[in-house]
C-alpha cells in the first residue's frame, strides 16, 4: 500500500522535506556519498573534512541514508577524538548522513540514560487526515547504541496520557517489567509530551501522502518531540509485542487505503 516511498525512506530526503514545513529534528551537518559530502549550507568538501563542520558540537550520529534498518550502520561518534574514518565508511555503506546528536527528556533518562531512546509512532492517513494508530517506547539495550531491539533493546507500549504499559517486550517476547540498567518501574511511569509527540507524528504523516502507513522514530528533548526519520516498514512485531491482538482494528484500517486512487 506504501507507494513511492524512496523520499521518506532516503534520510536526507525526509529531513529535506520536514524542514520545509519547519519540523523539529536534529540538525543536517552533512550528507554525501563514496566520494565526497556535502555541508548543510550547500559546500561540496573532501570526506577527510566532513567532520570538521561538526567541530565543538560534541557527539554527531553517522548513519546510512539508504536502505538500512534495524540500527545498522548507526555510529555516535566525537569529531576530532574518536578517529573516526569517514571515507571508509562511506565505502561500506554508500550514502551517508551526519547530523547533530541531541539529548533526551528527564523522563526518559531515568529508564535508560545510556542511549537516546526514541517513540514509534504508527500513523495511518487516510483522505488527507492523519491519525495515530499506535505509540511505543523503544529502549535501548544495556550495551547498545541505538534503541534497536535488533541490539537488545525492547517496547513497551505508551497510552495516550503518556503512561507506559507494566511490561516491555525483547524482540524474543520475553516480558520485563523494568530495564536492566534502572530500577525504575515501567508500571505507571508517566511521559511528559505524549500529546505533543502523537501531533509531531501526525503533521509530518502530511507530508508523505503516498505512504499512508509509517512508523516515525520521534525523540523526546528537554526542548520537546524532534523527528528523527520516518519508516515505509513499521514493523508489525512491534505492534504485536506492545498492543497484543491487532488485526480486528488494524486490518480494516489498511484495506481502507490500498486501493486509494495514485496521485
Amino acid at each position: 500500500m506504501n507507494r513511492d516511498a524512496i523520499d521518506l525512506d532516503d534520510k536526507t530526503s525526509c529531513k529535506r522535506i520536514l524542514a520545509s514545513v519547519g519540523i523539529p529534528q536534529p540538525a543536517l551537518i552533512a550528507n554525501g556519498d563514496r566520494r565526497t559530502g556535502v555541508t548543510s549550507d550547500g559546500d561540496v568538501v573532501p570526506l577527510a573534512e566532513v567532520l570538521n563542520h561538526a567541530s565543538g558540537l560534541g557527539r554527531v550520529v553517522v548513519k546510512p541514508s539508504r536502505y538500512s534498518s534495524g540500527g545498522s550502520g548507526v555510529v555516535i561518534v566525537r569529531p576530532g577524538e574518536d578517529g573516526f574514518d569517514l571515507s571508509a565508511y562511506a565505502q561500506r555503506w554508500g550514502t551517508w548522513l551526519v547530523e547533530q546528536h541531541v539529548p533526551q527528556h528527564p523522563d526518559l533518562d531515568v529508564l535508560n540514560p545510556y542511549v537516546l531512546n526514541t517513540f514509534r509512532v504508527i500513523t495511518l492517513l487516510r483522505d488527507g487526515a492523519a491519525e495515530v494508530l499506535y505509540v511505543m517506547l523503544k529502549l535501548g539495550g544495556a550495551e547498545s547504541t541505538t534503541d534497536n531491539s535488533a541490539v537488545g533493546g525492547m517496547q513497551i507500549r505508551v497510552h495516550p496520557d503518556g503512561r507506559l504499559d507494566r511490561h516491555g517486550y525483547d524482540r524474543y517476547l520475553n516480558a520485563h517489567t523494568r530495564h536492566g540498567v534502572r530500577s525504575v518501574p515501567f508500571a505507571d511511569h508517566r511521559i511528559s509530551c505524549v500529546t505533543e509527540v502523537r501531533e509531531l507524528a501526525e503533521r509530518c504523516a502530511r507530508m508523505f501522502p503516498q505512504v499512508p502507513f509509517i512508523g516515525w522514530d520521534i525523540a523526546l528533548t528537554p526542548g520537546g518531540p524532534v523527528v528523527i526519520e520516518g519508516n515505509s516498514s513499521p514493523s508489525l512485531a512491534h505492534i504485536q509485542r506492545t498492543h497484543g491482538g491487532v488485526a480486528l482494528e488494524l486490518v480494516p484500517a489498511l484495506r481502507s487505503v490500498m486501493d486509494r486512487p495514485i496521485i
